[in-house]
């Protein structure tokens, strides 16, 4: 039942993504949508997009600031870009067909798609709301989320080898950045811990200073606060000189465990997130280098087979060998 209906969906799938992979033919508009003035045009054009977008979120703040309404040139760039890139959009989709999903570049093309689905509701939303119609909570989670548009700027880039490997290493690396992000908290959340229980104590046998008192709670009040405070002391938000005094005063075994600290994220943690992300990028590197070859072996190989179709297709009489007159 359900397990053979599932079995031949998948060979369904399966049979259409091998369609899909085929050699398409070059036509005129493939050639045309590939071509290099095509993709310069459309790279300029997310260049110029992003700086718009940049603009027009300036614009907008401005404007509500003054208690007044943005101008519709704004929204006209909008609509304009929005037009622009769908055009394009429309035109890959027709040139790759299966290609469009099943293809290389199938994850942007995807991503794409999102984007101009996302304008397009984000410009009908605009004029709805204009028109007093439209859902305003609705229009505000879709605007705030325009910044996403600017991810737009790695297609232009790709070209761009450095900035391209940037990118890819920074894609690379967030996995194990999460889980630095987990490790982190749980050392932060453990001292924050061990802080909290001498704050206690200290304000169990009864504080002495007002002043001391108003800054332990205001460092140290809660678990949230004494990580905040320790986070601050080893991203520049804060001195840690001004965070280990109020520890001090509490007891001098603490001031002693919070130098530690100091010198346990400073000088461990942070050299191995910075271990992790030189290992990403040189893997990251790596990987790039093979792609590159790869790519150029897939070109050799097809330029192989054009060539040997072409002397296929010149021999007439299928000997295997070609005359001077079928030359």
């Amino acid at each position: 039942g359900a397990l053979s209906l599932f079995s031949k969906v998948r060979s369904s799938l399966e049979r259409f993504r091998s369609m899909a992979k085929k050699p398409i033919s070059q036509s005129k508009l493939w050639r045309f949508v590939h071509s290099v003035p095509f993709q310069g045009v459309f790279s300029v054009a997310i260049v110029v997009h992003a700086v718009f977008v940049g603009l027009a979120s300036n614009a907008e703040l401005s404007a509500f600031i003054r208690k007044d309404e943005p101008d519709k040139e704004w929204v006209i760039g909008d609509v304009f870009f929005c037009v622009l890139f769908f055009v394009e959009l429309l035109l890959r989709a027709i040139t790759e067909r299966g290609l469009f999903l099943f293809g290389e570049e199938w994850s942007w093309n995807l991503f794409d798609s999102a984007l101009v689905a996302h304008s397009i509701v984000d410009t009908v939303m605009t004029s709805l709301q204009a028109a007093g119609t439209s859902n305003l909570g609705v229009a505000r989670v879709i605007r705030s989320v325009r910044f996403l548009r600017l991810v737009r700027l790695g297609r232009s880039i790709q070209a761009i080898q450095s900035l391209r490997l940037f990118i890819l290493s920074m894609l690379a690396a967030g996995v194990s950045l999460l889980w630095c992000l987990l490790m982190m908290s749980m050392i932060l959340y453990f001292f924050a811990v061990c802080f909290l229980n001498g704050v206690t104590e200290y304000f169990r046998d009864g504080a002495a200073n007002a002043e001391v008192e108003a800054t332990i709670v205001q460092l140290y009040g809660d678990v949230r606060s004494a990580m905040t405070t320790l986070f601050m002391c080893i991203s520049g938000g804060m001195d840690w000189h001004d965070a280990r005094e109020p520890l001090v005063a509490v007891h001098w075994a603490y001031g002693t465990i919070f130098m530690y600290y100091i010198f346990f994220m400073l000088f461990g943690v942070s050299n191995i997130v910075v271990g992790v992300f030189v290992s990403a990028c040189t893997e990251t590197s790596k990987g790039d280098r093979k792609l590159f070859v790869t790519s150029k072996l897939e070109a050799l190989e097809a330029y192989k087979a054009n060539v040997k179709g072409f002397f296929a297709a010149a021999d007439a009489d299928q000997s295997g060998t070609l005359s001077w007159e079928e030359f």
